[in-house]
């Protein structure tokens, strides 16, 4: 069993004095070679040997990227 409790899966980090935004959050099981996308808060039965994915959000910018 996998329980995902995330944010930012919808709406990335912000970026502040004219940064850019971050990017989301994803989370993921890899079963016999095929990835199903998780919901940020759910907990799912993963089988033996399975992989679990998990890819945090990224900080928004600070400033201009100039």
């Amino acid at each position: 069993m996998v329980t995902i409790v995330g944010e930012r899966v919808r709406h990335a980090p912000w970026g502040v004095k004219g940064g850019k935004p971050g990017s989301c959050a994803r989370y993921s099981v890899i079963v016999e070679g095929k990835e199903m996308l998780l919901d940020s808060k759910q907990t799912v039965r993963v089988p033996a040997h399975s992989v679990i994915r998990i890819m945090t959000p990224g900080g928004g910018g600070y400033g201009s990227p100039e």
